[in-house]
């Protein structure tokens, strides 16, 4: 009840949630929702998102992320259906602690840190 799993899928071409979860979802193509499924925590998309059912996302969703590599990306689709796409802070922190956090090394330096 407390694993918030880090997902990466590399598929070409679209690939598509297989059923509800949790945690933090990275998606390198193109994603599609379809029935009636639900995620909570972070979706990041890399080419474009398409909803069709009744999905419920809880936590964020940033789609397009490959223009940051100079790709092409068409915008994202609804599609039809009931959908839910709500920010929720706790749910994003509960995905967001599975990376850990910063550690200091010794005899290094970083010029954005106010303090350690």
């Amino acid at each position: 009840p407390n694993y918030w799993p880090i997902i990466y899928v590399d598929q070409a071409g679209d690939w598509a949630l297989p059923g509800d979860g949790r945690g933090t979802l990275v998606v390198r193509n193109n994603m599609t929702m379809g029935g009636s499924v639900q995620w909570r925590g972070i979706i990041l998309v890399g080419g474009t998102l398409t909803s069709n059912g009744n999905n419920t996302v809880n936590g964020a969703v940033v789609t397009g992320l490959n223009v940051l590599l100079g790709q092409s990306v068409p915008a994202s689709s609804l599609g039809n259906g009931n959908k839910t796409f709500q920010y929720n802070s706790c749910d994003v922190a509960a995905a967001a602690n599975a990376f850990g956090g910063l550690a200091p090394l010794r005899n290094t330096s970083a010029d954005n840190w106010p303090s350690y």
